[in-house]
């Protein structure tokens, strides 16, 4: 009977130790899993390092939407009457990366795509060509709740959209090797009451850490072909 209650004794104590390791290999990846949040981004290219960025900015964004506590535009701020779009080059120094459509709409939402093709590297090694680049988001009257200090004029309006994006890469290099690259994307800016933009950026990351930040700008406006591309991204949905 000892014998008996020794070996149940031992069982339950190996028992007790694995669910005590599995329970903290779940404490190391949920710390790693956030530890994203926390941390600042790192421009792969660069090293520069942003100490609030996007990601960080769209987690704040959601938890205030989902309160329905964003807030009404000033009314300062540019007036959206009508569903308004752009139609812009995405670029790195002088260098092309996709071009970028967004819509505006009268609610202050955000909705577009990132698309094209572009090459990298030195005698242009690497080919892209972009899959996915769909985005949504808002406009946001108080950007200093989701942390955002970049200077701005009071009658600018900022904005901040998510998505997803994947790219295939062609690598002449390496004898035409062909592999998928994806994770999320994020455009950011601010809108001025002549509905310019001179300061919007794209970020794209896969890891919550390292990014790759594009900029553009350009001037939204209603016209035929903002209407063609209204349907396309609905059809998207």
């Amino acid at each position: 009977m000892k014998g008996i209650r020794s070996q149940f004794y031992k069982r339950s104590r190996s028992g007790y130790a694995m669910i005590l390791g599995l329970f903290i290999c779940v404490l190391i990846g949920v710390w790693f899993y956030y530890r994203s949040f926390l941390g600042p981004g790192i421009e792969i290219n660069t090293g520069q390092k942003m100490k609030n960025p996007p990601w960080k900015q769209w987690s704040n964004l959601y938890k205030i939407t989902v309160r329905n506590k964003l807030g009404k535009p000033f009314p300062i701020h540019p007036k959206i009457t009508e569903k308004i779009g752009l139609k812009a080059n995405l670029h790195r120094g002088n260098d092309e990366r996709g071009f970028l459509t967004l819509v505006f709409d009268p609610n202050y939402t955000v909705q577009g795509n990132w698309a094209g093709e572009y090459s990298v590297g030195p005698n242009k090694a690497k080919e892209y060509q972009i899959a996915l680049g769909k985005i949504r988001g808002n406009f946001v009257p108080y950007p200093d709740r989701i942390n955002v200090k970049s200077p701005h004029k009071t009658d600018e309006i900022y904005f901040l959209a998510y998505g997803l994006y994947m790219l295939v890469e062609y690598n002449n290099a390496d004898g035409g090797k062909v592999r998928k690259v994806n994770g999320d994307l994020y455009i950011t800016g601010w809108l001025a009451p002549d509905f310019t933009i001179q300061r919007g950026q794209a970020v794209i990351t896969s890891d919550n850490k390292h990014y790759e930040a594009f900029d553009f700008e350009g001037k939204a406006e209603k016209s035929m072909d903002l209407e063609m591309l209204i349907k396309t991204l609905q059809q998207q949905k």
